[in-house]
Order: C-alpha cells, then sequence, then structure tokens
C-alpha cells in the first residue's frame, strides 16, 4: 500500500491547466518498447527527442526519441541524466566516479567528486547530485570548478530547468521540496517516493512508491491540487520538460513511454491543494 496520506488543505477550485493535464493523462496509456532493450534508469531530454539510459550490466544506450533504435554508448554508467536538447549529459558509475559529456557526439571527460545519482536542468546550468552518505551536492554547470555543499540529506534529487525548483527524497522516501541552491530551504512535503522526476517549469512533478506504484503531482507542482495515483507500476519514471513525455521502467527492466498528446503548459496556478491517500497499484 502506498504510503501516501490524506490533506492538510483543499483547494477550492481546479485550474484549466489541471483539468487539460489530467484529460491529456486519461486520453493516453502506457506503450511497452517491445525491441527487446532493458534499461535499469532513463532520462529524457526536454521535448523527447533525446533519451539516454544505463542497463544492469551498466552498459550505456542512446535513442532519437520514441521511434529511433538504440545505440550502443561507449563507457558504463550506472545513473544517467540529460538536458535540454541532448547537449549536457552527466552520469556516475559503479565508483561513484562523475563523468560528463557534451552531447551524443561528444565524449566522457571525468569530473572531480563522488556521487552515486546525478540531475543536470534542462538548460544545463544547474546541477544537483547525492553521494553515498546522502550528502547533497550542486554546481552551477559544467563551468563551474567546484561543487557546493547543500544542507540536507537525500538519496535522490531532481531540478527543474532554471534550477529554480528541486525535489528530493530521503532514505526513508519522505519527499522535499526546496527553491533551488542559494534560496530558501527543504521543505517537507506530504507524501512517501523513492523516486521523482520534475518538469522544466516545475509544473509536473512524477514519481515511484517502494511497491513500484506510479504518482503524479497536478499542474502547479509544489501548489498542487493532489497527488494522483496513475495506472501501471514501475520502479524508475522520467517526465521531460514540457511534460509531455514520460518513460520508465518496471521491475524487469522493460522500458515504457506514455505520450500526452495535444497538451501545452499554460500558467501555473496559485492555489494549493490537497493529498490524497490513493490504493495499491496495478501492474502493467
Amino acid at each position: 500500500m502506498p504510503k501516501f496520506v490524506k490533506s492538510l488543505h483543499r483547494a477550492t477550485a481546479t485550474t484549466s491547466g489541471d483539468a487539460d493535464y489530467a484529460s491529456a493523462l486519461q486520453n493516453s496509456q502506457w506503450k511497452m518498447i517491445g525491441d527487446g532493450g532493458r534499461l535499469k534508469q532513463v532520462s529524457i531530454s526536454a521535448e523527447g527527442e533525446h533519451l539516454w539510459g544505463v542497463s544492469s550490466m551498466d552498459t550505456i544506450y542512446y535513442r532519437a526519441g520514441f521511434s529511433g533504435p538504440w545505440k550502443l554508448i561507449d563507457g558504463f554508467l550506472k545513473y544517467v541524466s540529460v538536458s535540454s536538447g541532448g547537449n549536457h549529459v552527466w552520469g556516475v558509475n559503479e565508483h561513484d566516479d562523475v563523468f560528463y559529456r557534451a552531447g551524443l557526439g561528444g565524449s566522457w571527460k571525468k569530473i572531480d567528486g563522488k556521487l552515486k545519482q546525478i540531475c543536470v536542468s534542462a538548460d544545463g546550468a544547474h546541477v544537483w547530485g547525492v553521494n553515498a552518505m546522502d550528502n547533497i551536492y550542486y554546481k552551477a554547470g559544467i563551468e563551474d570548478d567546484s561543487w557546493k555543499l547543500i544542507a540536507g540529506s537525500m538519496k535522490q534529487v531532481c531540478v527543474s530547468a532554471s534550477g529554480k525548483h528541486v525535489w528530493g527524497v530521503t532514505s526513508e522516501d519522505h519527499v522535499y521540496y526546496r527553491e533551488g541552491a542559494s534560496a530558501g530551504s527543504w521543505e517537507k512535503i506530504v507524501g512517501s517516493l523513492k523516486h521523482i522526476s520534475v518538469s522544466a517549469g516545475g509544473n509536473h512533478v512524477w514519481g515511484v512508491t517502494s511497491d513500484d506504484c506510479i504518482y503524479f503531482r497536478d499542474y502547479g507542482g509544489l501548489y498542487a491540487v493532489s497527488w494522483r495515483k496513475i495506472d501501471g507500476a514501475l520502479k524508475q519514471v522520467c517526465v521531460s520538460a514540457d511534460g509531455r513525455h514520460v518513460w520508465g521502467v518496471n521491475s524487469k527492466d522493460e522500458i515504457y513511454y506514455r505520450f500526452l498528446a495535444g497538451w501545452s503548459v499554460p500558467t501555473p496556478p496559485t492555489n494549493i491543494g490537497n493529498f490524497n491517500s490513493i490504493g495499491p497499484c496495478a501492474l502493467l
């Protein structure tokens, strides 16, 4: 059973953005990528045109969106993250070494530091990561010479395009949010997730629970109307910067894709909503 608890507040009204996104979700479905590919983790670029992933053997793969073939990439990584346009690719290997690549045509460059998980913003200017002790680090893109230690403890973090919206989960699957590296502090959000993903504007937050149930936070991100359960079961999920492309992998490393047709990004709402407790998820 997911660990989401009932709300502290209830919104008085929904927004057109919320309704449109919910409608697009309702009219979409998961599609299994049935070409024999198996990945343990995936990362998608802004408009879904660049997909990177790593297998259970830490081999690295690239795919030009939904319709492209898989391409084996040199090197070995356990976690990978790609920016908008695919120009900035970051990853970490089994030894927690950090690597950077200037897109598909670049080559891997070892970066100082040790991280077990990493995330780059859509514009490539913000890089967040956590180490083996769950310490949190921030770097202002590839040109920044050093990592900045951020207060707190997380096992996984994700950042929006501008770097303003940062979400993370702890070793106990508690969910936290903060407004960038220099502003504010971590705010605990009701809910329990083992992995989380945020869109470019911070408007769409997707995540999975310890039992692989899938949730998204209604349009508005932090100021969402509710957490909502999505059909299926995935161990990791990634939403594109525009919120239209969602990729994920399940416990068998099978790869799934969901496209929200007809969705465009309106202005975020300002109302703070409720957080629902929802029943167990069904397998894909």
